[in-house]
């Protein structure tokens, strides 16, 4: 049996393919794809050539959603018709696999696979790893009720981190360069908007927080502006014999992004003198995505404030290509 592939031959280069596919293992299933997402900071990364460990041709992705045609021996909770969300493939026969979702038939364990209600439409359902990367970011942040976050950067996974922030009940800044992704993510709940083009953020921020942010995530990419993120984080109060707080709470900088390039600080006045809290965080866990899925499911997540088209995967350059332009924040793929 044979499965169509979306391949990255080389940089910038897409093309579908296809190869054959080998017999199921015990514990596995065959699943027929419904929906794929592109993940656009990794998979353009990938695109690029910048990945680590993604050398060309391969089958990117990690976004798939679709019905599972074929169970395997030794599975217990899964049948046949079931729609399920995972993050690639197993297989990519003659090709590197990053992922390897953007297939048009995955093999898959029972254990890699995320149940997609009944009641909840496969095209959402693409959205769950994405979520779930974000909602990872925020509870590694901590962010709360209490806090003012500024998120620098309002792509695919920024405008999710912020409507997680908002869920938490945060006071939230939304930051870009594209003025209809600003206008998105106030449409999404961003209580203030700041072009930065046309504004000096650092002055904007200080003005609107008196002082600071106590989050401020990046989720741009660019290296060379993480610095000048961690900048928005209000100082750490001095402790005094007088303080009515002895251990006030420390600004906390949360690095979201994908990065190629080498991220630098300025220890003074950046770090030391702010006192802040650097976090990273790495992709998601298991029930990260089974409470992503839960959210999108009971309707958390606004859509209607999220910039995608859907493409027949045959058509995925172009998809690939408006992501590369900035015209949407996400492509998705129908493969029947």
């Amino acid at each position: 049996m044979k499965t169509k592939a979306i391949v990255f031959a080389g940089p910038f280069q897409i093309e579908i393919k296809d190869f054959e596919l080998r017999e199921l293992r015990e514990g596995e299933v065959l699943v027929k794809t419904i929906y794929t997402g592109v993940s656009p900071g990794t998979e353009l990364r990938v695109l690029s050539g910048k990945q680590v460990g993604g050398e060309f041709p391969l089958i990117p992705g990690y976004e798939n959603v679709g019905k599972i045609v074929k169970v395997g021996k030794g599975v217990k909770d899964l049948k046949e018709g079931m729609i399920v969300f995972s993050s690639g493939t197993r297989f990519t026969g003659p090709y590197n696999r990053v992922w390897g979702g953007q297939v048009e038939y995955s093999i898959v364990g029972e254990e890699e696979v995320i149940i997609v209600p009944e009641d909840l439409d496969p095209l959402y359902a693409v959205f769950t790893k994405t979520c779930a990367i974000a909602l990872h970011g925020v509870k590694r942040a901590r962010v709360s009720s209490k806090d003012k976050v500024a998120i620098v950067g309002q792509g695919l996974i920024g405008h999710l981190a912020l409507q997680m922030s908002k869920i938490n009940g945060a006071y939230v800044i939304a930051i870009d360069v594209v003025e209809e992704r600003l206008k998105n993510s106030i449409l999404a709940g961003a209580d203030y908007g700041i072009n930065a083009k046309e504004k000096d953020v650092y002055e904007e921020v200080m003005k609107i927080t008196n002082g600071g942010v106590d989050v401020a995530i990046d989720v741009t990419g660019v290296a060379s502006t993480v610095n000048n993120t961690a900048n928005l984080i209000r100082p750490r109060p001095y402790v005094s014999k007088s303080s009515q707080d002895p251990d006030p709470p420390v600004g906390r900088l949360l690095i979201l992004g994908s990065y190629t390039d080498p991220i630098c600080f300025n220890y003074h006045p950046t770090l030391f003198d702010h006192e802040i809290d650097i976090i990273v965080s790495r992709d998601c866990t298991y029930f990260d995505l089974l409470e992503a899925i839960d959210l999108i499911r009971n309707k958390k997540v606004n859509f209607n404030a999220i910039d995608f088209e859907t493409f027949d995967f045959q058509s995925a350059e172009k998809g690939y290509q408006k992501l590369m332009n900035k015209e949407i924040t996400k492509a998705i793929f129908k493969w029947e």
